[in-house]
């Protein structure tokens, strides 16, 4: 019975300790379970955390993005903002595009699949292209289109269906070309690209928004852009003249346009994509400046119809700087045309509105004191046709401004300039002729007096080729006052 006993007891002795075993195991189980499970949860907090933060990180990107990209549009990123302001304001201006820059210059660094991401790289590319392009940084602007094409590119292939990304493509297309464009006509040494390079470039632009505009013929962004490359290439055409290319390209786009006047801008473009009357006037006066040799009929229409809607625009916005501007090119255009045509009353009128349209803007800025120099010069032309006493005045009027911007600028070295001092020379020498011709020795040599002031600034080859007419008439003068003051026999 002892044995029994001791049996018994040993039995459930084991029976305790695997009873005790199992709930030792099942305890180290759940504990097991419960650190996966906080660890579980630790890696969901984690990964959420991580998520928003993330996303944080794109919101507060794409916050800023739109910050500076708002801020470039004040700077004047404008598509096709062609005038200058006020300097202070062009001062601004640059600091904000100055700004820009360097956001963008860190945004670019951004290394990431997210499709989102590498469309705002992309973008940061493009923007600086805009900002080198305004403040004239054209091998910059080139190299920053370039990368941003590059960028376009492999977003459009890898989203065939997003739309955004071909127009950014063809965007980034138009103003490499035009860039380029500038860049070749304001160069007066080499450029390492030619005409043919920005046509390239045009051509492209032009085939990726002719597809999206067949895809969505209704949207009026979609149209105007592809109407504003048109005419852009149209520019770089008669440059390389292509007078017919030129031509075409100009009708393309002011049939597309003619369809949108009178249609508002959408809200999300009103601050960065002109009126399309206001395109559409740039390719009525472009389309004329190619007629103006060979169909003077009808570049006087296109002339009317630009400066039309030019002074439509300027009477809504009346404190437009580029409005005038432009209504004064388009102005002065047609006077040049009139003047040619022998019109020369209604020359003398446009051209006046041009010119107080010019002198009212003058700051003097670049850009205007250059289409004011023009307008002078053209109006001392008319008036030397017309035989008027003005001509010596008006002529006398266009050196005092030359010689200001002159001391204030760098307007001098503008080919331009260097032409405007030539023909100013030819104005007074062709006056001096005229009025020995007459008799007025007095005029006559009031006329040799300035033309002395503007030999200096001109070429070598330039101021030999007046300087034989200066000497010349000088010496007849010299003939004439001295017969004068001899005693009559």
């Amino acid at each position: 019975m002892e044995f029994l006993d001791r049996s018994e007891k040993e039995l459930d002795r084991l029976a305790t300790e695997r009873e005790r075993e199992r709930k030792r195991k099942l305890r180290q189980t759940q504990w097991a379970a419960g650190i996966l499970g906080v660890l579980f949860v630790i890696a969901l907090s984690l990964a959420y955390v991580a998520w928003k933060e993330k996303r944080r990180a794109e919101d507060n990107l794409q916050l800023a993005r739109n910050a500076v990209d708002e801020s470039l549009s004040s700077a004047g990123s404008e598509q096709a903002r062609e005038a200058a302001d006020v300097p202070e304001t062009e001062e601004f201006r640059k600091e904000l595009l100055d700004k820009a820059g360097s956001f963008y210059a860190i945004f670019i660094k951004t290394n990431s699949q997210n499709a989102g991401l590498r469309s705002g790289a992309a973008w940061a590319h493009s923007r600086l292209g805009d900002i080198d392009r305004l403040l004239e940084k054209h091998e910059e602007a080139v190299q920053e289109y370039k990368e941003a094409i590059s960028r376009f590119e492999s977003l459009s292939k890898d989203y065939p269906g997003k739309t955004e990304y071909r127009q950014a493509l063809a965007y980034s297309h138009n103003w490499l070309a035009e860039t380029l464009r500038i860049w070749l006509n304001q160069s007066q040494g080499s450029v390492p690209y030619s005409r043919s390079d920005a046509e390239k470039q045009y051509d492209e632009a032009l085939r990726l928004q002719q597809q999206i505009h067949d895809e969505k013929p209704a949207s009026a962004v979609y149209q105007q852009e592809l109407a504003r490359t048109y005419y852009n290439r149209g520019i770089i055409r008669y440059d390389s003249n292509n007078v017919d290319g030129s031509e075409s390209d100009f009708r393309a786009a002011i049939g597309f346009l003619e369809a949108l006047t009178g249609k508002p801008t959408p809200a999300g473009n009103a601050k960065t994509t002109p009126e399309p009357s206001q395109d559409l006037a740039r390719a009525y006066n472009n389309l004329a400046n190619v007629l103006r040799r060979t169909n003077q009929k009808e570049a006087r229409k296109f002339y009317e119809q630009a400066i039309g809607l030019a002074e439509a625009l300027d009477r809504k916005q009346p404190d437009n700087r580029e409005y005038k501007l432009e209504l004064g090119e388009y102005c002065n255009n047609e006077a040049r045309l009139l003047a040619a045509v022998s019109e020369l009353d209604l020359a003398k009128e446009r051209n006046h509105q041009a010119v107080d349209l010019m002198e009212g803007l003058m700051t003097p800025i670049p850009s205007l004191s250059l289409e004011l120099v023009k307008g002078l010069q053209l109006r001392t032309q008319i008036l030397e046709a017309q035989g008027s006493r003005e001509a010596q005045s008006e002529s006398d009027r266009l050196l005092e401004i030359l010689r200001k911007l002159d001391r204030k600028q760098k307007s001098r070295n503008h080919p331009v300039f260097h032409v405007i001092y030539m023909n100013l020379g030819i104005n007074y020498v062709e006056l001096a002729k005229k009025n020995l011709k007459s008799g007025n020795v007095k005029d006559a040599n009031a006329a040799l007096e300035s033309l002395a002031q503007v030999l200096p600034e001109l070429s070598a080859g330039d101021r030999e080729t007046l300087a034989g007419s200066y000497r010349e008439f000088q010496k007849e003068v010299q003939e004439k006052l001295a017969k004068r003051k001899q005693p009559n026999d």
